[in-house]
């Protein structure tokens, strides 16, 4: 039997996502050999956690009372893990590429680097970026975030223009890893981001103590998005719209404006 290696752990919050679970879960399994994955499950009513523990046994499985949403979904489980040493942070709706995990894993051990994220690429249209983190984020001077890849609506195709992996304002939700001390060191995620930029607020809390995020030029996944919340869906543009707010306060706040 493979031993698993639990240096780093993969940790995919789920809500009645059986059907992405069905489609991406093989995938991430395959190439991500010897890596303890965990379901974090908030109170679905699909059958997801049935469904895995049926056919993927080895894939522990958390089940939540309710649904949290992304900030204490994740917060609940991540604060107390005291037996990973690093947190992959991913969504249900992702497929991954061989040898995504090591080239992250190698970038994040590096000094005062504590977050990474991969080349995040849309999987209905293989050679764009995708909307979600693309090539790795930063924030206008309103407050508004955009990545190396994507401003606003307009995405790049991938030609090879983002192949430095460097510094960046904040790393994708979508699929970022994360040191264990840095993430329980900040308190996890902020709670009053229910889902939606949490991870930017998380990125700037980490900057403001010195430690960097990064993009891993790399490591590659897949992302179909919408896999929770579809993109016309007008509470996807509610949370977008009133985060982009909240962001722009903690700005004006960092920069000690009134």
């Amino acid at each position: 039997m493979e031993k698993i290696n639990k240096n780093v752990g993969i940790f995919i919050l789920n809500y009645n996502g059986l059907n992405w679970i069905k489609n991406n879960l093989p995938n991430i399994i395959l190439h991500s050999p010897n890596t303890e994955i965990t379901i974090i499950d908030n109170n679905s009513k699909d059958n997801s956690i049935n469904y895995i523990e049926t056919h993927f046994p080895k894939v522990k499985t958390i089940r939540h009372p309710k649904n949290y949403g992304f900030s204490k979904g994740y917060n609940k489980v991540l604060l107390e893990n005291v037996h990973n040493d690093y947190f992959v942070i991913m969504n249900n709706d992702v497929k991954v590429t061989e040898n995504w995990l090591q080239p992250m894993l190698k970038l994040i051990q590096k000094p005062n680097i504590g977050i990474v994220q991969p080349k995040i690429m849309n999987a209905a249209k293989k050679n764009i970026f995708d909307y979600a983190g693309a090539a790795g984020g930063f924030l206008d001077i309103y407050g508004i975030p955009f990545c190396r890849g994507r401003i606003m609506n307009n995405i790049e195709p991938d030609t090879n223009q983002y192949e430095d992996s460097t510094q960046v304002f904040w790393a994708s939700g979508c699929c970022l890893m994360i040191k264990r001390d840095v993430f329980q060191m900040l308190n996890g995620f902020d709670e009053d981001f229910f889902m939606h930029q949490e991870e930017i607020d998380l990125c700037w809390r980490a900057q403001a103590s010195n430690i960097k995020s990064y993009y891993c030029a790399k490591s590659t996944i897949y992302h179909y998005g919408g896999g929770t919340l579809q993109i016309n869906n007008p509470m996807k543009n509610y949370y977008n719209h009133i985060k982009s707010l909240a962001i722009k306060y903690l700005q004006n706040r960092f920069d000690g404006k009134k």
